[in-house]
């Protein structure tokens, strides 16, 4: 009885982990769980912020890394300044 339990409760973690993302964005999927996921897998974060870009190093628990480059948005007083004309 334990091992068809067991044999059940194991085919329904990896139903759940081969659907990642469909977890992730299901409605029923709380704040809470959504971070606890995110602990699971992620070892450490380093944000690096240089003048025009953002250099993120995420470190999985798995021992996989990536690195992602964002370029930095101007601030809003240069997105919106306008020219003026005389």
């Amino acid at each position: 009885m334990l091992d068809h339990l067991a044999r059940h409760i194991r085919r329904q973690v990896r139903a759940l982990a081969s659907d990642f993302s469909g977890v992730w964005n299901s409605q029923h999927t709380a704040g809470r769980e959504r971070k606890r996921m995110v602990r699971l897998l992620v070892e450490d974060v380093t944000v690096r912020q240089e003048q025009t870009t953002v250099t993120i190093y995420v470190r999985f628990k798995a021992g996989a890394a990536k690195t992602l480059e964002i370029v930095r948005p101007k601030p809003y007083c240069e997105r919106t300044r306008v020219a003026i004309s005389m």
